[in-house]
């Protein structure tokens, strides 16, 4: 049974000229449920034949609507199915009311755009506060080549002995930064990966178990968490993880460099 905003006017028994609002309500029969992945569509809209509902609601006057939702093929960008719709659109409106030309096509993101915004925000603030944690990494790597360097000075002085220059001793740290850099991306891809691509069944055991509730639809508009890798994200993020590992390794390094074999071996 739908229920729908249409009023009709009907006369008032017992009062000269007065009318009063009645709701029109139309029983249909549910054949299928449309699971669409977004909440507002799947919590809120119902789907109707539309020439059944307009002959009942508008007698005479054949299909009526005021928007049309358009499904996009697989592989078509939203920016091609728009040029599409536009002009398939606009030859249909040919010749016909003048209002038809002035429709407006917008793609779901271009529908979207205040809510997508304030998603970005939170995004990039989400982002700012990882990389003042992760300063601490750099700080951590730091004091770890540091006490390496302080306590292997006399490692440093013999290969420095031996010939190898103190711009050849600072590459070794720094290049030592840069594996630990590598290694450390490369499992951060991996573990990032695996956690993104399998959150929806994380989140519905941690649901399970511990009866929290991480992720309401009607709050994110989607029914499900997001799952899809960004890969120019990846590849940035994980370059900005090397170069701060090499970074934190550069200090140390200079420090390495500085040390002098006769002052270190003097008493060897």
């Amino acid at each position: 049974m739908l229920t729908t905003g249409r009023a009709e006017r009907e006369p008032l028994e017992g009062t000269a000229g007065g009318v009063r609002f009645k709701r029109r309500t139309v029983k249909f029969t549910i054949t299928d449920v449309v699971f669409t992945g977004l909440d507002d569509f799947d919590r809120h809209y119902v789907y109707v034949p539309l020439e059944v509902l307009s002959e009942t609601l508008h007698p005479g006057r054949g299909p009526v609507a005021d928007s049309i939702q358009v499904r996009l093929a697989d592989g078509l960008s939203q920016e091609q199915g728009r040029e599409v719709v536009r002009r398939l659109w606009m030859q249909w409106a040919a010749g016909r009311d003048p209002w038809a030309a002035q429709a407006i096509v917008r793609t779901a993101r271009e529908h979207q755009a205040a809510l997508a915004v304030e998603y970005k925000k939170q995004m990039w603030m989400l982002m700012l506060i990882f990389g003042v944690v992760s300063a601490g990494a750099i700080l951590l790597i730091f004091c770890i080549f540091y006490l390496i360097v302080l306590t292997k000075q006399k490692d440093i002085a013999i290969v420095k002995s031996y010939g190898l220059g103190s711009w050849g001793v600072a590459g070794l740290y720094v290049v030592f930064g840069l594996v630990i850099g590598l290694a450390g991306a490369a499992l951060g891809v991996v573990l990032g990966w695996a956690v993104t691509h399998n959150v929806n069944t994380i989140e519905h055991w941690i649901s399970v178990v511990f009866g929290l509730k991480l992720w309401k639809s009607s709050t994110y508009m989607f029914s499900q968490i997001p799952n899809q890798v960004n890969a120019s994200a990846v590849l940035w993020v994980s370059v900005a993880a090397v170069l701060a590992a090499a970074a934190g390794a550069l200090i140390p390094a200079v420090a390495a460099a500085r040390v002098q074999p006769i002052r270190i071996l003097r008493y060897e």
